[in-house]
């Protein structure tokens, strides 16, 4: 294997990662179906259609996986920073703190996937690799503008999200949950959804409440005219 990873070129380096993310996903997709096994199924098929092109060397879908890697890679970037905004970093801290055991995985994931995404761009961004697609009469594509594209979509969905969960209805929905613990806590909304119901809105939210010792989920529902 490592034979193979230090003479194939770069399409083929990365098209042999993608079939092995592409096969490990569908395996753990079978064996941890949830809602969105079809999402992911497709997703993981995706995958190993894009692996098994570029083994073939098809320099079309090189620069494709590189633009789709990049906006993805930049996503991940706002979001990761998106995250220190929308939720209270003093809450994070807290649960790492905690419940370190909780956030192993999902730390390991995260760096891994970002690690994957920045490797696939270098790759297939390498000067023999855009030679070859300028050769085969393809326009070349700068990375920069689907990373940026990722970013700007991310950065909306950022605000969204912080607005939704700093509003009215995140006081009231503290309120609410200050009612039931007391101010032995720090309190955020942490989530939240609204449903029209017989001309009133009915909200759900979860506020998260914590100090120095423990985190607790407050479930609520209310309704506003």
């Amino acid at each position: 294997m490592m034979d193979f990873l230090t003479k194939a070129s770069a399409p083929m380096r990365v098209g042999a990662m993608l079939v092995v993310i592409g096969v490990l996903g569908a395996a753990l997709t079978a064996s941890h179906a949830t809602s969105w096994w079809l999402f992911t199924y497709g997703l993981d098929a995706l995958a190993l259609l894009a692996g098994a092109l570029l083994l073939r060397g098809n320099l079309a879908t090189a620069r494709l996986v590189r633009a789709v890697m990049a906006l993805g890679l930049g996503a991940m970037g706002v979001a990761l920073i998106g995250l220190a905004v929308v939720r209270p970093v003093n809450l994070t801290l807290t649960e790492i703190r905690l419940y370190p055991a909780s956030f192993l995985w999902p730390a390991i994931v995260v760096a891994v996937s970002v690690c994957a995404l920045a490797w696939i761009v270098w790759e297939l961004g390498r000067e023999p690799v855009q030679t070859a697609i300028y050769n085969a009469g393809l326009r070349r594509w700068d990375s920069a503008t689907p990373a940026k594209a990722g970013a700007a979509v991310m950065f909306v969905l950022v605000a969204l999200a912080w607005a939704m969960l700093h509003g009215n209805s995140a006081s009231v929905a503290v309120s609410l949950a200050q009612q039931q613990l007391g101010f032995g806590y720090r309190y955020a909304l942490t989530w939240i959804s609204s449903a029209s119901l017989g001309g009133r809105k009915a909200i759900d939210g979860v506020v998260t409440a914590w100090n120095d010792h423990e985190v607790k989920k407050v479930l609520l529902h209310w309704e506003q005219r």
